[in-house]
């Protein structure tokens, strides 16, 4: 936010097409408050998903950015690089966590008591003590 005093904002919305007909919570004149602390949990979504989270139009959403001192949008989309190295990084998880398991797999079944006496009457009966 650059150096401005102006926290809320009121937006009066233009009506949608057929607005009228449908029965709608806003009643005509009353505007919406915008603050810049609502704007400030935004900032991870896209513009248009901000706006309409906000049930505002594209048009009226910056037009009240603006006046709150926010001259751009800061979401950025991720690059096609980021998206990769995140694919790869969740894709190393999800092997990582397979070969977890089977690990689990292979000690249960060497932890099995049938195995372990099996085990040790081999080694006795071949001489292996």
């Amino acid at each position: 936010m650059t150096d401005t005093t102006t926290t809320n904002v009121r937006v009066f919305p233009r009506r949608k097409p057929l607005q009228h007909l449908m029965v709608h919570q806003r009643r005509r004149g009353q505007g919406v408050n915008v603050e810049y602390s609502t704007l400030a949990r935004l900032f991870h979504l896209p513009q248009t998903h901000a706006a309409s989270s906000l049930q505002l139009s594209l048009t009226a959403f910056k037009s009240a950015c603006r006046r709150l001192g926010i001259p751009r949008w800061p979401y950025e989309r991720k690059s096609r690089q980021d998206k990769a190295a995140e694919e790869v990084r969740s894709k190393r998880k999800q092997a990582q966590a397979a070969v977890a398991i089977r690990w689990e797999d292979e000690e249960v079944a060497a932890l099995d008591p049938t195995w372990i006496d099996w085990f040790i009457s081999a080694s006795e009966s071949a001489g292996l003590e």
